[in-house]
């Protein structure tokens, strides 16, 4: 099933012109993605950068416990700036904030799982995978929103972090790992 992803990009990766309305949604097709621009999840995330909440959270508070995981000055700031202009719920139970830092010098993301779902604008949301990127690469922002999305479009991906019995587990499920 494709996802749509809300951003503030035209279809070709390019910010909106000030006074140009925005796109609300970016359909992207995770089969038509190259693998030329695929990054792959495990060179965004360590391990230090994936939890699973103790205690159920509001989306606010599902947002700053994974802006604390990002471990990003602004990081915050970034993903409510980016929420206030749309959900980021994709569907499927996964939400994917994401914004952009000035100064940072790679892409950093971080996986957090919420022991009962939120509300991320009109869907119920337990995987949060969060994205900061450079300001400075639009295109890479867009191609890193697409590798993210076609990961948890699989049911079977899905499922197991949903079942992961701990933190290490998902980091291992995120990253490619075979083994748990």
């Amino acid at each position: 099933m494709p996802f749509f992803l809300p951003c503030n990009m035209d279809l070709r990766g390019q910010e909106d012109e000030p006074g140009k309305a925005a796109h609300p949604f970016c359909y992207i097709l995770p089969a038509s993605i190259s693998p030329a621009w695929s990054m792959p999840i495990a060179s965004l995330l360590n391990r230090e950068r994936v939890s699973t909440s103790e205690r159920a959270l509001d989306r606010q508070d599902a947002l700053a416990a994974v802006a604390d995981l990002l471990g990003q000055s602004g990081a915050l700031e970034a993903l409510l700036q980016r929420e206030q202009m749309g959900s980021t719920a994709i569907g499927h139970g996964v939400a994917v904030p994401h914004g952009r830092i000035a100064g940072l010098k790679a892409p950093v993301g971080a996986f957090l799982r919420l022991p009962a779902p939120t509300q991320f604008g009109d869907q119920d949301v337990d995987l949060v995978f969060a994205l900061l990127m450079p300001t400075d690469n639009p295109q890479l922002h867009l191609h890193a929103l697409a590798d993210i999305a076609a990961l948890f479009s699989d049911d079977d991906v899905r499922e197991r972090l949903r079942s992961a019995g701990d933190d290490a587990a998902l980091f291992h499920l995120l990253a490619g790992d075979a083994s748990p």
